[in-house]
């Protein structure tokens, strides 16, 4: 059996010829902010040493809204530092421990991406137009520490997929898929070689 996407293709290549197809819209974070410059304008009032409450007001933000999530240590450490490692004497080493311990990291997606398809005789070309970013906030004892923007703001990709590409992996996954009792019932069914009207000769 063929995947659902191979099928999906399939159908729109019989039926909508070379138009332009409209797939959806992904949004998140949509409500907050009207635009990228309206969140890079929030942040531009935000003032370092500010309290957690009060930032989190300013940007209208409350702890309960989809994808508003506090990352882990080592997540913040890769924000701050990137992927340099922690080196030093003993007493250095515990004060970076320490300075991390106080810090908490707020990561909010605010994406809005648009994909379109548009088809050809033996392809189709997928394009996603949009904006991808997110909001960080670092707090150091409760008090805003940095807020930065992160990601892209003009989002232009394509990606182009032959038809016989979508069909050879579908192929190759229907055989995957295949239950193992059937594989071992076919074998059971073939004719064995070592059988049959062999007469010996005494």
């Amino acid at each position: 059996m063929f995947t659902r996407a191979v099928l999906l293709a399939l159908m729109l290549f019989v039926f909508c010829g070379c138009a332009g197809i409209t797939l959806g819209q992904k949004s998140k974070g949509g409500d907050l902010f009207e635009n990228p410059d309206d969140l890079e304008y929030r942040i531009s009032l935000l003032e370092s040493g500010a309290a957690e409450e009060d930032t989190l007001c300013l940007l209208g933000i409350h702890r309960k809204i989809p994808n508003f999530e506090l990352l882990d240590t080592e997540a913040t450490q890769m924000l701050v530092y990137g992927r340099s490692q922690a080196q030093g004497r003993l007493k250095d080493l515990e004060e970076f421990r320490n300075k991390m311990a106080r810090l908490k990291t707020y990561n909010l997606p605010y994406e809005k991406i648009t994909r379109k398809m548009a088809i050809e005789w033996n392809h189709y070309i997928l394009y996603s137009s949009g904006y991808q970013l997110r909001l960080i906030l670092i707090f150091e004892d409760g008090k805003l520490w940095q807020a930065k923007m992160l990601g892209k703001v003009n989002v232009d990709e394509e990606e182009k997929v032959y038809v016989a590409d979508l069909l050879r992996k579908g192929f190759d996954r229907a055989i995957q898929e295949i239950p193992v009792q059937t594989v071992r019932y076919l074998f059971r069914t073939l004719p064995d070689s070592n059988s049959g009207s062999n007469n010996s000769v005494p």
